[in-house]
């Protein structure tokens, strides 16, 4: 699967200059993530890219591998079709155009998703292509949703990602991605409780576990996911990323600090995938562990950590 999802430049040697990303600090162009709630499931995100990477090229890179997508594992574009223009990388500033995931779990077919970048014609525009989009998915209420709860502290709050399911079914979801600028614990909770999955107490819990006492999230901004099932007004799911590496010393303490929180089984789980992944000392700096995440789904925790590969990290 991840050759299928880095075809486009995986051949590429490391240092050309060529395979830069937004995806990850120090540019990598793929990102791990591993999702435990009593289950195990492997994520990997990317960016196509094209032979002589731009905006343009890397978005029609990206339209390529879209096609092999559909040809080779039947994955549905036509939610894609509806809004592809409105988020065609124009501004000069825009960091990507598209990029890619699969999320893999035992004994399953792989599922796709898609990251759109609503800055892609200025970050002043966000809120306005976010909207259209939604519009032309059939999803008004989601919208008003986003405008009362997830932009509720106005410029503070900015649209970061739009993304959908490559599925048609009822179950395809949309999903919405706010960073929140100089948030409180507070503030953070009173997004996640709009989900009807939430338990009093959860985000204050996880925000100290991951990051101790803290009044204001005034670095780096953490993230709410609202997760969007057909034409739902209200999300199914809301999720919180905290940005760890920027409110933790090192990678060590990330992982002592997530293995806590996690059930034993999935803690050893958890410290093989970063032990096989990483070739640096974990005390040595932050950034490996990038984002840690939480939600309830179907009754249970969900805990997900963001793993960069570090390709382009100095020696």
């Amino acid at each position: 699967m991840f050759e299928v999802l880095t075809e486009s430049w995986s051949r590429r040697m490391v240092g050309d200059g060529q395979i830069l990303s937004d995806i990850t600090d120090d540019s990598s162009p793929f990102e791990f993530s591993v999702a435990l709630d009593g289950q195990r499931e492997l994520r990997m995100l990317t960016e196509a890219q094209g032979s002589i990477p731009s905006l343009a090229s890397n978005w029609r890179a990206a339209w390529e591998l879209n096609s092999r997508l559909e040809r080779d594992f039947n994955v549905s574009l036509s939610r894609a079709h509806l809004i592809a223009d409105l988020f065609s990388p124009q501004h000069r500033n825009a960091k990507f155009g598209l990029w890619h995931a699969a999320c893999l779990r035992p004994g399953q077919a792989p599922d796709f998703k898609l990251y759109f970048n609503p800055d892609a014609k200025g970050p002043e525009h966000a809120q306005g292509t976010t909207e259209l989009a939604l519009a032309r998915l059939g999803m008004h209420g989601a919208m008003e949703w986003l405008r009362e709860v997830g932009l509720a502290r106005g410029t503070q709050d900015h649209i970061v990602y739009f993304s959908l399911d490559l599925a048609d079914h009822g179950q395809a979801r949309t999903k919405i991605y706010v960073a929140h600028r100089q948030a409180t614990v507070q503030e953070l909770d009173a997004v996640m409780a709009t989900s009807p999955q939430h338990r009093k107490g959860d985000t204050e819990r996880f925000c100290q576990a991951m990051t101790g006492d803290r009044e204001v999230y005034a670095g780096r901004p953490p993230i709410t996911c609202a997760a969007f099932v057909g034409h739902q007004s209200t999300p199914s799911t809301v999720t919180l990323h905290l940005p760890v590496r920027s409110y933790l010393d090192s990678d060590h303490v990330a992982l002592e600090r997530i293995c806590e929180f996690l059930p034993e089984e999935s803690a050893k789980i958890y410290r093989l995938a970063v032990t096989g992944m990483i070739d640096r000392p974990l005390e040595r700096g932050t950034g490996m562990q990038t984002y840690s995440s939480f939600r309830r789904q179907h009754g249970r925790e969900r805990l997900t950590v963001y793993l960069s590969p570090e390709v382009y990290r100095p020696a």
